[in-house]
Parts: C-alpha cells; structure tokens; sequence
C-alpha cells in the first residue's frame, strides 16, 4: 500500500545533512557500518516483528496521516487484540488449572476424611464434647443463667456454619432455609442487635413449641458421637431453653452482661440491655409476634421452594411430599404445595400453644417430655444397633469356636495316625 518511489525520494538526506558526510562521530558512514557494528545482521535478515514495526515507523515518519490510519493504526490494533486474546486465554487456563487442583485435593482430603481410622478419632472426640457441652450447660443454667445466651451463641456460630458447609457440600444446603434454622437466626438477632424489642422475644416464645414439637416428630436422637445428630437437638432444644431462661429468670438491668456495640462493631460488658415482654402478657400479645415471624418465613421458604422446584436438589418439602403423598386423599393429590402448607401451618399454630398458653412449670415440664423424647430415640438406636451387632458378634465367635475346636481335632487325629504308621513297621522289624 505505500508508495516506493516517494519512500525512496522522502528517505534521501536533506540539503544540510549529507549521508556518509554527518558532523556527528557516531553516525555510521555507511551500510558496511552498520554490518561491522552489528555483525548478525549482516547476513540473516531482521525477525518479521522487527521488519514489521520498522516498515510501519518508516511509513509514519515519511508519510502522511492517511497511511497511519490505514496501515499503522489497524495493525497495532490486530497486535493488541492478538495479545489481549492470548492474555484471556492464559488466564482462563491458569484458572482451570487452580480450580482442577482445588478439586483433587479436596476429594483427596474428602476420601481421607472418610477413613476408618479418621471416622473412630471424630466420633471419640465428637463424643467426648458432646458430654462436656451437657455438663457445662447445666451449670451455666444453674449458676448464672443471664449468661446462657453468650454461650448458645458461641455454639450457634460453631454447629450452623458446619451444618450450612456441609450440606452445601453434599448439595442439601435447602435443608438451611427450614423453619428451625430461620428461628435460630432470628433469636441471635435479637439477643446482640436488637435486644432492646420486647416483640422479638415474644415472637421467638410463640414459635419455640413448634420448635420442641418438631424434635419430637422428626424424631431427634440424643446420639453423642454424631455431629449431625446432636446439631439437630440443639436448633430445636437451645432457642426455646435460652429464651425461657430470659423470659422467666429476670435479668438485673443494673448487672452486667456482654453486649454488642453497633456503633463501634465490638463486644461490650455493661448494663443489660434486654427489654423483656411482661410475664402476664395475654395470649394475643405472644401470639401475634410470633404469627408476623412465621408469616415472614412462610412467604419467602414458599418462594425459594418455587424457584427450585424443578431442581434436583432435596429438601424438607419435597422429602414430605415424597413420604407422605400416598396419604392424601384423591382430590388432594395434584396439590402437594398447598396442602403441605396447610398441614405446615396447622403445626405452627398446635406448637404456638407452648409459648402462648402455657404456665411457666407446664413450658419446663413440656420441655423435659420433650427431652426424654430425644434420650429414648438416642437410647433404642445404641441399644437396637449394638444389640444386633453384638448378636452377629456372638454368632461368629462361637462359630470361630467350633472350627478351632473342629480343625485341632482333625490335627490331632492326623498326628495319631502319623504315629501309628510309624509304630507299626518297627514291630515288624
């Protein structure tokens, strides 16, 4: 595209500067110069790059403004692209590349995890902390119970988030958008953010029976060495504890707790800043708080189940409506949504009477029921599991006895036939 006559004309020396004749030492006489200063370039010619850049330079610099845009411009624009697509391109692969990686390792540390040897060391010290938790929140209940909360939030914090890990890990995070979890949630809330709203507490008392009722339907075990197990007991059995001892066991406003500092985001101790609800409160006063906190849960659970309800992910609705379909009548059957919210709420209301209606000794003994509920399910998994295996147990060790015993006869019969064969030539002799 450009022009060898006008290049070469434009490339000649001006009438000051005469080629091979410059006042300045260090430019080169002539091409046989440049060969001795640089002597690679004297017999291989330049790289393209280069030949291409010094073509562009010396069309810019001898040409005019039509041959930049035309020429330059849109090759430097290619070059740049060219290198931003490569650039993308690396950076794509790099990333595979971690996330690849980041995917090996983890199924490795998962299949580590799921080890014998790794299985027994969490189930000994699962166990164990367990029966320390049980200890130390009998004696908190006991001797300062307006602490209590400090201490279900330290173990909230711990449970929910391996709770919410792990089941996003096996892709049953649904299972975190349930009522018992939004409950806890909510009750957290309330004790460091807004402890000052007598209608939150109200709220989280209305609805802690369907909290208690729901241990006992879903049939919540008290199995010491199964973190799942005993992070099921706790979001049903600790709200409803922690906030019978607030509602109940009056706080000192002149005494000091631990509270959270919104201004500042940092944990304070001072004056209590709990406004509790009137322990004579009617029946509509619990019950409406309770029934706005249920209401604001229900719309956006129902909303979150529509939006996933062609997923393959499993949660509570449709595990209920899988278990329990074949007992709605016919007419019922093509409804499952919202005949599963009519059962969800009849329960809610059922389980509303614990905190509503309910004495201060009816809502404890109703909560220790419910609590032998959990030790009996616990109780007849130990009892029914090791039972059968201690049958299977027994079963193979006297088998194990009667081949030993069977395999020493056979030895020593064979040992005295041995002998007798050998007895028998020497009479002979």
């Amino acid at each position: 595209a450009m022009d060898t006559e006008g290049l070469r004309s434009r490339s000649q020396p001006r009438d000051s500067v005469d080629s091979g004749s410059s006042e300045d030492p260090n430019y080169p006489d002539s091409s046989d110069d440049i060969d001795a200063k640089h002597p690679s370039a004297a017999g291989d010619p330049p790289p393209k790059r280069f030949s291409a850049f010094r073509m562009s330079a010396n069309s810019f610099a001898g040409g005019d403004e039509s041959d930049w845009e035309s020429g330059v411009l849109p090759r430097m624009r290619r070059l740049a692209q060219h290198r931003l697509v490569e650039g993308q391109q690396a950076v794509k692969h790099l990333a595979k590349r971690r996330i690849q990686d980041g995917e090996k390792m983890s199924r490795g540390l998962l299949t580590r995890m799921q080890s014998a040897r790794v299985r027994r060391t969490r189930h000994k010290v699962t166990f164990t902390l367990t029966l320390c938790d049980l200890v130390a929140t009998t004696l908190i209940f006991a001797a300062c119970p307006e602490h209590l909360y400090v201490y279900h939030t330290l173990k909230s914090i711990l449970l929910l988030t391996m709770r919410a890990v792990y089941y996003r890990w096996i892709s049953m995070h649904l299972y975190m958008f349930d009522f018992c979890y939004f409950c806890n949630v909510f009750f957290l809330i309330y004790c460091w953010i807004l402890p000052h709203q007598a209608d939150m507490l109200k709220a989280v008392i209305g609805c802690s029976g369907t909290l208690l009722f729901s241990a006992a339907l879903f049939r919540n075990s008290f199995i010491p060495h199964s973190i799942n197990h005993m992070t099921c007991i706790f979001a049903h059995l600790s709200p409803p504890l922690v906030a019978w001892t607030l509602l109940w066991q009056k706080i000192d406003q002149q005494q000091e707790v631990w509270s959270l500092d919104i201004a500042q985001l940092k944990f304070v101790k001072g004056p209590s800043q709990f406004v509790l609800p009137s322990q004579t409160a009617s029946w509509g006063e619990m019950f409406v708080p309770a029934l706005g906190l249920y209401s604001a849960w229900g719309s956006w659970y129902f909303f979150v189940m529509h939006a996933y309800r062609n997923s393959e992910m499993v949660s509570l609705y449709k595990q209920m409506v899988a278990t329990y379909r074949h007992m709605m009548p016919a007419w019922a059957y093509p409804y499952p949504g919202p005949c599963f919210a009519v059962l969800h709420i009849c329960f809610f209301i059922v389980g509303s009477t614990w905190g509503t209606l309910m004495s201060k000794e009816l809502q404890a003994l109703f909560f220790c029921l419910t609590l032998i509920i959990v030790f009996k399910n616990g109780a007849g998994y130990y009892i029914d599991y090791f039972w059968k295996v201690f049958e299977i147990n027994q079963t193979l060790y006297l088998e194990d006895d009667e081949d030993i015993a069977e395999k020493r006869e056979k030895k020593r019969k064979a040992a005295k036939e041995k002998k007798e064969r050998l007895v028998k030539p020497n009479e002979a002799g």
